[in-house]
């Protein structure tokens, strides 16, 4: 909104206070109640730098964290967030913000900005994470002392709930004024609730959210907090979020569906495998050439057909090197994939174009590709590898890349040809590499792939890893060679830039 809608928006609701509030690492709201004419007015809202090193316990962290003198920090508001509390007896509004030094930069150990810098890290890997939030809680009687045992409400029929009822729905009927609160005020706030359950425990509810952004999300589990605990006490009973409040009960948590959707693609990565999946990859290989023959039925003066695919063709081997004339005993996914898509190229119509079926390696590129991720991977500081980087990787530098294909363009080339360099490398030997020209420390470290696989099968994608992430293979480019192509990078020795 701009600032004149905003200052519409406030008058027609009749707001006289605004809350001006940021998250804390327990995900409290702090900040402070300020007028609606200083809201308006500009003013610059300011907080200790001390309110991120509070804990749960109200205690704060040990020195060292943050500035010794706890310098001012200002808070500037994400106007998207504004909304109206509606429990509050006189009108008022909240509003999320986000925090700053007097420098302008960002105070990176707010909360939310460690959350923005962590959906940027997936904005450059090319991809958006969505996530939907599952919260549990307990609803139990009005405690003023703190030394006494908490105890479960009196529900709507005059009794308490004593003995476990989950996923009933008698149980929840018991709470169904305080439920009819709930969604009242998450209607108001726009809060998108999917569903609600009773838990194991006595009188635990848990509420889930629809799937949407993830600070967005985060931004109303904090309000959303607030929300219970207020409809709760409106019913004169309390609503706690603490793990363990009932010692015979089990406890609460808050669980999360995290999906990551690939920009490209609009598909979700932890299901690039499935079965549906596969065969959309396969098809779509196969349509294109499809879609080509046609055009080329319609068209006398196409000349040269590029086909690009990938080495996935070739088996994991970290013996035999392979060429052009090795036998494609690749069994794989992605092998198959290849063969089907090159036997498709081979059944075009015509015979007098040129056809090169290019199989690419790894591209080493900052811009792109496998070598941006190791980059972005390297600016963590961190330096994972498998097996102990034991797999063989092969690659073409960029430059190289775009050279062979106009060598071939040029040279009217056909056939198929490995676009790799001449000396594939350890994938030890590659991260070494880009952390030479980085320049980060890192720590690095090692894990098994007995052990590296086991998310894989429970996602029920193994040979994703098996084949993406444990890509193993010696290729050699024959037939460019033979040709007389000239790489400028045939070995990572060369390579003093990426």
């Amino acid at each position: 909104m701009e600032d004149k809608d905003i200052r519409n928006w406030l008058i027609e609701n009749s707001i006289q206070e605004v809350e001006t509030i940021v998250p804390d690492m327990a995900g409290t709201a702090r900040g402070k109640l300020i007028p609606v004419e200083k809201f308006t007015s500009g003013s610059v809202i300011r907080l200790p730098e001390s309110v991120f090193t509070q804990s749960v316990t109200g205690k704060f962290l040990p020195d060292g964290y943050i500035n010794p003198a706890d310098r001012d920090i200002l808070i500037r508001p994400d106007l998207s967030t504004l909304k109206i509390l509606p429990w509050m007896k006189d009108p008022t509004a909240t509003v999320v913000n986000d925090c700053f030094y007097e420098d302008g930069s960002n105070v990176d150990i707010s909360p939310r900005q460690v959350l923005k810098n962590i959906l940027q890290l997936y904005r450059d890997l090319g991809m958006r994470p969505v996530v939907a939030p599952e919260l549990e809680f307990y609803l139990v009687q009005r405690n003023t002392d703190p030394n006494q045992a908490l105890e479960t409400p009196i529900g709507r029929s005059g009794r308490q709930e004593t003995v476990r009822r989950p996923f009933s729905l008698d149980a929840l009927d018991e709470f169904e004024p305080i439920i009819d609160q709930i969604h009242s005020y998450s209607d108001a706030m726009n809060i998108k609730i999917d569903t609600l359950e009773h838990e194991m425990g006595t009188a635990q509810l848990e509420i889930n959210f629809e799937h949407d952004d993830p600070l967005k999300i985060c931004d109303q589990v904090m309000i959303f907090k607030r929300l219970i605990r207020e409809a709760a006490m409106q019913h004169g009973i309390y609503a706690t979020f603490l793990a363990k409040p009932l010692e015979d009960q089990p406890g609460s948590a808050m669980h999360w569906h995290i999906s990551l959707v690939d920009d490209d693609s609009g598909k979700n990565v932890f299901s690039f495998w499935s079965k549906k999946n596969r065969k959309e990859i396969l098809n779509s290989r196969i349509n294109s050439i499809k879609t080509l023959d046609k055009l080329i039925k319609n068209n006398d003066k196409l000349e040269h057909i590029i086909s690009a695919s990938a080495i996935g063709i070739y088996e994991n081997n970290n013996i035999q090197i392979q060429d052009e004339s090795s036998l494609n005993n690749c069994e794989s996914f992605l092998g198959n994939v290849v063969k089907k898509w090159e036997d498709e190229i081979d059944n075009l119509s015509s015979s007098k174009i040129i056809i090169s079926k290019l199989r690419i390696g790894i591209v080493l590129s900052k811009e792109s590709g496998f070598l941006e991720k190791l980059i972005l991977i390297n600016n963590l500081k961190v330096n994972p590898m498998i097996d102990n980087g034991s797999q063989w990787q092969s690659w073409i530098h960029m430059e190289d890349l775009i050279s062979a294909i106009n060598f071939i363009i040029k040279n009217k080339l056909d056939g198929i040809f490995n676009l790799v360099s001449p000396n594939p490398s350890l994938n030890s030997q590659l991260q070494s590499k880009v952390i030479s020209l980085n320049k980060k420390p890192l720590i690095s470290f090692s894990t098994p792939s007995y052990l590296a696989i086991i998310p894989f099968k429970i996602l029920g994608i193994s040979d994703f890893f098996n084949e993406i992430i444990l890509n193993n293979k010696k290729v050699y480019p024959k037939k460019l060679l033979e040709n007389g192509f000239v790489f400028k990078f045939d070995n990572l020795k060369k390579i003093m830039t990426l």
